[in-house]
């Protein structure tokens, strides 16, 4: 059964549907599931095209397990999911390059079934038409010969079939507002129930516009319990690494939060260019979108200039702090505790 009403930008459905919040990035939250989910668009929009009122909200009962798993890019064609009996229409597959240092997720692109893929549910088994790079020549000034080379990651998420009886409650929603045409204001809030304690996320986020050509983002999030343990794969799925063991009562207590800035500008007509960044993610904090960040600390700035036609300089200086026994798996240059690096 699948029902869709629509009107103007805004819409609901009832039936299988992909809920997605991303309009955070601490507080992101994506799941196939069966249920209802509303999305509503102000008709108004500011001077940068942004609707001034955006809703979006879902509910669902889940009748079968969600997994989050990440793929470090073999180079390869097949990927085999985590779990067997995964439901077909439930993955969600996309490709995101993250910056060597830094950890940041320079690019993401969605991948579709059938037209980058095909997917054997039954096995889980992934199979590219083209298969994804191994790795990306990092834009640092030192160039891939000295191994300054971007990591290329496969990130799933996806449902599967167990055999007990599972039957539990999901919803989420996210609201943003703009204030004028330079701020702009959002909620995000997540509930989902565990066998052994309920997993919530929430988060607030502000986009504030210092100019036409200078943005910045602010965020703050909180999460109670955990969400499901997280796998990475680092030979397609044949072998798995995780930091998380499964959920348990004692883990209802766990708490974490999580706190990030970013600003982009443009000056001098734009020949300068700066990219800066700075959070502070405590190794409790449980969240799909930054698993690979949590328990650390970091800062950096990405400076460019240009002379002329022929001639640019550029500064970039990144700096990161594993906090306590924070993840290392996805991003080992932080093994060491704390590493600093400009170029």
């Amino acid at each position: 059964l699948y029902l869709l009403v629509e009107k103007d930008l805004s819409w609901a459905k009832w039936g299988r549907l992909q809920a997605a919040l991303d309009n955070s990035e601490l507080a992101s939250f994506q799941r196939s599931l069966q249920g209802g989910q509303v999305h509503y668009e102000s008709p108004q929009s500011t001077a940068y095209g942004e609707a001034v009122t955006e809703i979006d909200a879902f509910a669902a009962r889940v009748r079968q397990k969600s997994a989050h798993i990440e793929f470090l890019s073999t180079g390869s064609s097949l990927y085999y999911l985590k779990h067997q009996g995964a439901l077909r229409d439930s993955l969600n597959l996309r490709l995101e390059v993250r910056d060597t240092v830094s950890g940041n997720v320079k690019s993401s692109r969605n991948l579709t079934i059938n037209d980058d893929y095909q997917f054997d549910a039954a096995s889980g088994r992934i199979t590219f038409w083209m298969p994804p790079e191994r790795e990306m020549e990092s834009d640092l000034i030192i160039g891939s010969e000295r191994g300054a080379v971007d990591q290329i990651y496969l990130v799933a998420d996806y449902s599967y079939s167990i055999a007990d009886d599972w039957s539990q409650g999901v919803s989420g929603g996210q609201i943003e507002q703009a204030f004028g045409d330079h701020i702009r204001l959002g909620v995000t809030q997540v509930d989902e129930q565990q066998q052994d304690g309920d997993y919530s996320l929430e988060g607030i986020n502000s986009t504030i516009r210092l100019g036409e050509n200078h943005t910045l983002e602010l965020e703050y999030a909180r999460s109670e319990s955990r969400a499901e343990p997280r796998f990475y794969s680092t030979d397609g799925g044949l072998n798995w690494s995780i930091n998380e063991s499964d959920i348990t009562a004692a883990d209802s207590s766990q708490s974490g939060d999580a706190i990030s800035l970013r600003g982009r500008g443009a000056m001098n007509q734009g020949r300068t260019h700066v990219n800066y960044y700075a959070r502070d993610i405590s190794k409790d904090f449980s969240s799909a979108g930054n698993y690979h960040q949590r328990g650390q600390k970091a800062r950096g700035i990405d400076l460019s200039h240009r002379l002329n036609e022929d001639l640019s300089m550029r500064l970039k200086h990144d700096w990161q702090q594993r906090v306590g026994d924070g993840e290392t798996l996805s991003n080992p240059r932080t093994g060491a505790g704390e590493s600093r690096i400009s170029t």
